[in-house]
């Protein structure tokens, strides 16, 4: 049985340590919560260009992107004293207290901002960010930046599947999965896939007629080949590669923007992507006469329209008719113009080089090397 008199004698010291636990766990919550709403947002505005693993620099040996890397501080030591903002070089950068390091360097806080880090170290600088970011892949790692080589197959010296460059390839993979390569299809298998692949289409019970017994018993022989040429000499082979291109094109028969505007003569640019598939056009004309075909000035008459009907590459699209600010501003009278321009260059750019430059509108790319200013400029 509990003595009464000695839960009397130690209940001062339980509500003590009662007391002085649930006031630290406030302090805390207070000082998460104005890390989260007042501190890190001045952070990543005003910092994270010379001081992240965003940015890639660490001036002075400091970041300030993560709770470990704020606590380790730079070059000069430590840059916060938990509780003691006046012996805190962090709070005497940013209140410009501290000579020869006034952060930011260019404009002071606020001298409200410069409350906010005060109150926060205070409060023993609680800081969430216990993961270290991830460092920016650089650049020259992206792949749609690297320049167009021709690796070497790997060698296979003791294997006699691999027929071709793309068959070592594919066996490289399959022996990193320690997967063995399938047996061949059959004739009418490999004729199916060859129409299918090819057309989109599946073969009439004419076309087995002719083409099985051309390829025998052994399907991989010269009337492969000769299959599919004859279907890539075909129209359709045309109308099913020409989708992919005009998927990437944002391709539509209206603009589907703030008005369902019709795009009457849509299909002329669908006919040209159709045509140059067909007449295997070579890529960088392809591309070239997508974005300047109407400064093209070489060629016959019709070589020349045809060239501008390929510029509709740069009209379809979800275009706004009437600038995407409402009301609208009279400093912008220019604004659905640059809206139209903006979604050109995304679209090129996403198609092209495989990247979102639209983000650019409003901040630096996180991995792209698109920084905004670019945008702007």
């Amino acid at each position: 049985m509990v003595n009464p008199s000695g839960l009397r004698h130690c209940s001062f010291p339980i509500f003590l340590v009662f007391h002085t636990f649930t006031s630290a766990a406030a302090k805390e919550g207070e000082g998460l919560k104005l890390f989260r709403e007042s501190i890190e947002p001045v952070l990543k505005r005003n910092c994270f260009e010379c001081h992240s693993h965003e940015s890639g620099k660490s001036k002075g040996g400091l970041m300030v992107d993560s709770a470990p890397a704020m606590i380790s501080g730079g070059n000069s030591g430590a840059i916060i004293v938990p509780g003691n903002p006046e012996k805190s070089l962090l709070y005497r950068a940013v209140a410009w207290l501290e000579e020869d390091t006034e952060m930011p360097p260019k404009k002071k806080l606020s001298e409200a901002e410069i409350g906010h880090f005060r109150k926060w170290i205070s409060l023993g600088a609680p800081d969430p960010r216990i993961s270290e970011p991830k460092p920016r892949t650089p650049p020259s790692q992206l792949w749609s930046l690297k320049p167009v080589t021709s690796p070497p197959p790997p060698l296979f010296p003791d294997s006699s599947w691999p027929r071709n460059q793309v068959d070592q390839f594919i066996l490289a993979k399959l022996n990193e999965a320690s997967l063995p390569p399938l047996g061949d299809a059959s004739a009418r298998t490999l004729i199916r896939r060859l129409y299918l692949d090819l057309t989109g289409l599946p073969p009439a019970p004419e076309a087995f007629e002719r083409w099985l017994p051309r390829f025998g018993d052994s399907p991989h022989n010269s009337a492969t080949t000769e299959l599919a040429d004859e279907l890539m000499s075909t129209p359709q082979f045309g109308e099913r590669w020409a989708r992919h291109w005009l998927d990437t094109a944002r391709y539509a028969e209206s603009n589907g923007n703030n008005r369902n505007r019709v795009f009457r003569y849509a299909k002329r640019y669908r006919n040209w992507v159709i045509n140059s598939h067909n007449g295997d056009q070579a890529y960088d004309q392809f591309l070239g006469e997508q974005l300047a075909g109407d400064l093209i000035k070489e060629g016959n008459t019709r070589e020349r329209a045809n060239r501008r009907i390929a510029t509709g590459f740069l009209a379809i699209g979800s275009k706004p008719y009437f600038p995407t600010i409402v009301p609208i501003d009279p400093k912008e009278s220019d604004r659905a113009r640059f809206d139209w321009a903006a979604e050109q260059i995304g679209a090129t750019m996403t198609g092209v080089m495989g990247m979102t430059v639209g983000c650019a509108h409003c901040h630096d790319h996180k991995t792209d090397p698109i920084p905004a200013s670019r945008w702007t400029t």
